[in-house]
């Protein structure tokens, strides 16, 4: 706005008096006023904003916001709008806490006008859906506008503490928040056919300012509001795919906007952090949360690996709240379901192609970015299906060349333990693991049968892999006489976890850590339980942690209720029942073997030998440092301007 000193004085006067063109002008432009001019401005807003001029009837509402002479029966509507539109600038200025008092005692105006346009322009259209009635271009525009205008308006009112608890205090203020957010997907004017004159300029560079302002309460407001407030939404499927829905549509766009992104990323982690009895964590991952952030996060890192070595960090932080968010939701599910999706999604490659900006993190933004390598995918990779994913996953790397700015990351060593830890657990797919073969004495599991494994033919139990029999029928006496109490018990789980494969695989898994810690075992015995047999031991194999180390406890330490053994090893005169449980990641379940045989005269080994390697063909890694030396790397990283002996 270009007005001398003069102009500007008559624009200010004749807007005080209400005139309608001069006080839209005044909302649209005031901040940009010389400085002794502009502290004059916002009491003309807060004069306008007479909570005694609110009308009662939502019906009466002209829509009318343009600026042209105003009939009388329009002119309060129109002057309250650009008024709540002009003290949206406090938000740009330097200004706010001068005028704190101010806003304080016009607060109650403020707060009819704002219900009052709520009630009559924004919550008039059902969520989401077009109305059923004809709208005109022109409507549309004024709801979104008036929709836009109250929620910037209690945003930059929010950056007063005093303001902020007077605002929240007030009878109504979680409605409005949450009616305000709930339609912020309403009246999308790309919905509406075009109009032969142009739309007038949008007040806001941003669409997405009730999400602002529901962020900035969610993280400014102590208490027990959030929950008030996610319960005034009551549908909560809705309100989590009203968040997903809008985080979609963001990646859609032909640009990408950090700082929104952002705000519905901290959305859903408000959300995820909430009671479980709400149900709004398990709303947002059935609405595809985690594939959602996963496939934003590559977005991020194609356009960092795109603009390196020129820094964004705008990009940056959105890079660290994504990872943040993955590993919120992925440790959250306890599900490999969810791994599994996230890991085809993408993650590895936003991984791998952010990794040049892993240098300029802080070292707790480094810690979250790399969470998702170093503890959640690496304690899920005891289930065959997650193996086969992050498998895939790497091979997919290696066709590409996002791999070639790897080497020189802080993030190398890291991704080369992920990468050696799968092929491992890779082979033990396809390669044969030392088995805990049953002995010539062993009996079959039924308890009335006397017959002996002399040629060692006997058949196990395809559920629980412990139990051993002769034939069909005995396994059907077995079951009715008390094996299906230990049984079934690990067969319903859940979500593929404990399929026949992926519990037949935690075995193979469970034996090759034993075997390679037995010496350890047998030292921590000594230690810890001196005097005790073996036998009397229970291992113990937490997957939740990596690496795995295997622990021991004595049997009386166990609860009882902790594992139901087959009732068999417990016959009078049977030999002793060796116990192997392993933790599992998967809903804090745990995998039980039960063994009638010495595992620890099975599985025992030389204390010099050193441990047992895989095939090396059975793994596909390869180490490109080794292979084309350092030296390359460092010419080629220096041939764009990056200092690779930072790291």
């Amino acid at each position: 706005m270009s007005l001398t000193k003069h102009q500007t004085e008559q624009v200010i006067r004749r807007a005080r008096d209400g005139s309608p063109a001069d006080l839209a002008a005044l909302a649209r432009g005031w901040i940009l006023f010389p400085d002794p001019l502009v502290h004059k401005v916002p009491s003309i807003f807060f004069d306008h904003l007479n909570k005694s001029d609110v009308p009662t009837n939502i019906k009466m509402d002209p829509l009318d916001i343009w600026a042209r002479d105003q009939p009388p029966v329009s002119s309060p509507y129109f002057r309250a709008f650009w008024s709540i539109c002009g003290i949206t600038h406090l938000l740009e200025s330097a200004f706010l806490d001068r005028y704190e008092n101010d806003f304080i005692r016009a607060w109650p105006g403020i707060f009819k006008w704002s219900a009052f346009f709520v009630a009559s322009r924004v919550k008039t259209n059902t969520l989401g859906r077009k109305p059923r009635h004809k709208v005109d271009r022109s409507t549309f525009r004024v709801r979104s506008m008036t929709r836009d205008a109250i929620a910037g308006t209690w945003y930059a009112a929010f950056r007063s503490d005093a303001i902020r608890q007077v605002m929240i205090e007030t009878l109504g203020f979680l409605e409005v928040v949450v009616a305000l957010w709930v339609h912020e997907d309403d009246y999308k004017l790309d919905d509406m056919p075009p109009e032969t004159t142009p739309d007038p300029t949008p007040l806001f560079s941003t669409q997405h300012l009730p999400s602002i302002l529901l962020h900035c309460f969610l993280t400014t407001t102590e208490g027990d509001l959030v929950e008030k407030l996610f319960s005034m939404v009551r549908d909560i499927p809705q309100a989590a795919r009203i968040v997903t829905r809008r985080l979609g549509d963001a990646l859609k766009g032909s640009k990408l906007l950090p700082y929104e992104c952002a705000v519905l990323l901290q959305l859903m982690l408000h959300f995820s952090w909430q009671e479980p009895q709400l149900g709004l964590f398990e709303a947002i991952m059935n609405h595809g949360a985690a594939i959602l952030c996963t496939k934003l996060l590559v977005k991020v890192a194609s356009c960092i690996q795109s603009s390196y070595p020129e820094r964004h960090p705008d990009l940056e932080s959105l890079l660290v709240l994504g990872f943040m968010c993955i590993q919120r939701l992925t440790q959250a599910t306890n599900s490999i379901s969810w791994i599994i999706q996230v890991v085809n999604a993408g993650i590895l490659s936003a991984f791998v192609e952010s990794s040049p900006v892993f240098r300029h993190l802080t070292r707790s933004d480094y810690t979250a970015v790399s969470a998702i390598l170093l503890e959640t995918i690496p304690t899920y990779l005891c289930y065959r299906s997650v193996v086969h994913a992050v498998d895939t996953a790497l091979q997919n790397l290696e066709r590409t060349d996002q791999l070639a700015s790897l080497p020189t990351s802080r993030a190398w060593r890291l991704f080369k333990d992920l990468t050696k830890l799968t092929a491992e657990r890779k082979a033990l797919v396809t390669l044969r693991v030392k088995p805990l073969k049953r002995d010539k004495s062993t009996k079959c599991g039924n308890g009335e049968c006397e017959i002996i494994d002399a040629q060692n033919n006997f058949r196990r139990c395809g559920n629980c892999l412990s139990c051993f029999y002769c034939s069909k029928e005995c396994q059907i006496a077995h079951w009715k006489s008390g094996h299906k109490l230990c049984c079934e018990g690990r067969r319903n789980l859940g979500d593929g976890a404990t399929s026949h494969r992926n519990m037949e695989y935690i075995t193979r898994v469970n034996q090759r850590e034993v075997l390679r810690y037995t010496p350890y075992l047998k030292t921590l015995a000594a230690r810890q339980y001196p005097g005790i047999p073996l036998q009397d031991l229970v291992i113990c194999i937490n997957h939740r942690q990596s690496p795995v180390t295997p622990m021991l406890r004595s049997k009386s330490e166990i609860p009882p209720k902790a594992f139901t053994p087959p009732a068999d090893l417990h016959r009078p005169g049977q030999g002793p029942c060796f116990i192997l449980i392993s933790t599992l990641p998967h809903k804090d379940e745990a995998h039980i073997s039960y063994y009638d045989t010495d595992i620890w005269t099975v599985l025992s080994r030389d204390e010099m030998e050193p441990p047992p390697e895989l095939d090396p063909t059975g793994s596909r890694y390869i180490d490109l440092v080794e292979i084309s030396g350092l030296e390359n790397w460092r010419e080629y990283w220096a041939g764009i301007g990056v200092d690779v002996e930072a790291d």
